[in-house]
């Protein structure tokens, strides 16, 4: 994959994958999309790459998880410190349980710890990690 292929974009998308585009669009095995929960989605570049399809079957959220090397303005990262988020002004959505940023419309970012309160990431904060960061039209 191109490296610029792998930043993260607000709004548009990441790893080659944008907001927007259809099935047909990507470059996608059958074996590799899944209905879960009674919605379709799929996993690329070695489970990297999450995507959720509406029933059009056109992508409405990617995210990035695992190892995923790919940034959000090139200091946002799977891996990158919850304390970061939180001197970076990120805050804390309980109803979408992730870290939101006015600056970045579309973005979502999670961690390990779901359906965390804000009380219990304050409390662990200098021990958790961004594990998941999705791109939508909105967050």
């Amino acid at each position: 994959m191109e490296k610029d292929k792998k930043e993260i974009l607000p709004g548009v998308g990441l790893g080659g994958v944008n907001i927007g585009m259809s099935v047909g669009d990507l470059d996608i095995k059958k074996s590799e999309i899944k209905v879960v929960n009674g919605i379709l989605t799929a996993s690329l570049e070695s489970d990297t790459i999450f995507i959720i399809f509406d029933t059009d079957r056109v992508v409405q959220q990617v995210s990035a998880v695992n190892n995923y090397n790919g940034c959000l303005n090139g200091k946002y990262c799977i891996g990158s410190s919850v304390s970061k988020l939180l001197d970076d002004n990120w805050f804390f959505r309980e109803d979408i349980d992730g870290f939101v940023h006015n600056d970045y419309p579309g973005i979502v970012m999670r961690t390990s710890l779901e359906d965390a309160t804000i009380d219990e990431i304050n409390q662990n904060k200098m021990h958790l990690q961004v594990s998941e960061i999705s791109v939508s039209v909105t967050a």
